[in-house]
């Protein structure tokens, strides 16, 4: 390899590590992935789950059919009368298999800067991974959105579960958990499909976190025009005129959808060299190398509900700067609700910051008047965004502040993770009056978390 061809390849490996270290980067993850610990080289888990049930149900197919579930389950007598009993037999055939994590999910469930993932598969491995990997096993840990044209999730249901802070699985075909709601053949992959793309029966909140987010295509074997469907619905813009960056590595052995990526799309990288489970592997192993053992350890877990638990604490932090970047406070304001968590406090706190929206706006401000403590981060952050949707968090925390007159209760809790003057901040008057904490590291300390987990306590004893 020549020293051009090192630097080139060096800088697609700094850039990809940078984008994925702000938090943005969305990885779509497909069957070419789910290449199956143990058994022969190539062999996803549909193609053994097609074999599988071909052998329990007495299917036989002609040779160049085997291993394709598609083509199994279409010539299942009871399929044309009876889908319901193939779907259900074929969703217990995988639950009673119980296959092995691919190596390739497990290592991007590690990269944990990793948080929204779109599945094009119907199975849980995914999820499985996640809770693995960042949760010691423990089930029910990860996010589930799975789609549906006949159960379409609503949009505060996704909002609800995208602000949790746990890692969210976006299964887009479907969970086989439900039977006749996932996409088992390719018939039911071009119905999902089209369903996405109506307004009816388009999720707008999932995919309006898809538009502006470098995606991040991953082994999802979709012919040639479906790649370019699939590309298109996830942008706002046509694929010559976005801004976002996209990954892909289905297009190795597609001449035709490489010519297509090359010449009318932009800021498009086409991943020649590794097939998907190589380049996934390669992609963690050099993670990890960068960033250190302490960016894979296992997340902690928020105990929020939905809706926000009764007297949690509120935390209100600007989540981009004024570039678009997102920010460094909500590194400080995660670490803080870790720390809070730990000491079993609850935790509100929105990743995704949404600015719009009535139905969105209403349930922020009727959680900002049942939390136990109101807690803003003053930074630099801050002081360079005029608006935002922080500032009218701001705006409904002092509306109640009246509410705490005469008081013994502390309500407003401003914390500084900055160098700032908050005599010349550009915060309310309110916050000025109040003694500002500082917190210039990382991670809180105990004195902080002490007074903070006293002031949830009180406030939960009294139940106000």
């Amino acid at each position: 390899m020549s020293a051009i061809e090192v630097r080139k390849k060096d800088r697609f490996w700094n850039q990809l590590l940078d984008l994925i270290s702000k938090g943005n980067v969305v990885p779509i993850v497909g069957e070419e992935l789910l290449q199956l610990p143990g058994e022969p080289e190539g062999t996803t888990l549909y193609g053994a789950l097609a074999r599988r049930y071909a052998d329990s149900c007495g299917i036989e197919l002609e040779e160049s059919l085997q291993g394709n579930l598609s083509a199994t389950v279409r010539r299942h007598p009871d399929f044309r009368d009876s889908p319901f009993n193939v779907y259900d037999d074929l969703g217990k055939e995988y639950e009673q298999w119980n296959p092995a994590i691919p190596n390739a999910l497990r290592a991007l469930a590690k990269i944990t800067h990793l948080n929204l993932f779109v599945s094009t598969t119907f199975d849980d491995l995914m999820e499985r991974a996640l809770n693995e990997e960042r949760f010691q096993g423990m089930k029910q840990r990860t996010e589930v959105i799975a789609y549906s044209p006949k159960n379409v999730p609503t949009e505060s249901q996704i909002t609800d579960q995208l602000a949790t802070g746990r890692p969210v699985v976006f299964q887009c075909f479907g969970n086989y958990k439900t039977p006749l709601q996932f996409a088992l053949t390719e018939g039911d992959i071009v119905e999902y499909l089209h369903a996405l793309q109506t307004a009816e029966y388009r999720p707008k909140r999932i995919f309006s976190e898809l538009y502006d987010r470098p995606l991040l295509m991953l082994g999802n074997s979709f012919p040639d025009w479906l790649t370019r469907i699939f590309l298109r619905m996830s942008r706002q813009k046509s694929l010559h005129q976005g801004e976002a960056k996209q990954y892909i590595s289905e297009a190795k052995n597609d001449p035709q959808l490489r010519f297509f990526l090359r010449n009318f799309t932009i800021n498009t990288e086409v991943i020649d060299e590794l097939g998907p489970t190589q380049f996934v592997l390669e992609l963690a192993e050099r993670w990890q190398e960068r960033f250190g053992k302490q960016e894979v350890k296992p997340a902690a877990m928020p105990t929020d509900g939905r809706p926000m638990a009764q007297n949690a604490v509120f935390i209100s932090y600007c989540r981009t700067d004024a570039t678009g970047a997102v920010s460094r406070d909500q590194d400080v304001a995660l670490a803080i609700r870790d720390a809070l968590v730990a000491r079993d406090v609850d935790v509100w706190l929105d990743q995704r910051a949404l600015e719009g929206g009535d139905d969105y706006s209403k349930k922020i401000r009727r959680y900002i008047n049942t939390c136990s403590v109101f807690l803003p981060l003053l930074s630099q952050t801050t002081e360079s965004r005029p608006d935002g949707f922080f500032r009218m968090e701001w705006s409904w925390a002092l509306e109640r502040l009246p509410h705490f007159t005469g008081s013994d209760r502390q309500f407003l809790f401003p914390i500084l993770i900055d160098n700032l003057d908050p005599a010349q901040a550009k915060i309310p008057d309110e916050f000025k009056r109040i003694q500002c904490t500082k917190m210039l590291s990382e991670t809180p300390d105990a004195e902080l978390l002490d007074r903070l987990q006293t002031l949830y306590e009180k406030a939960k004893t009294a139940g106000s």
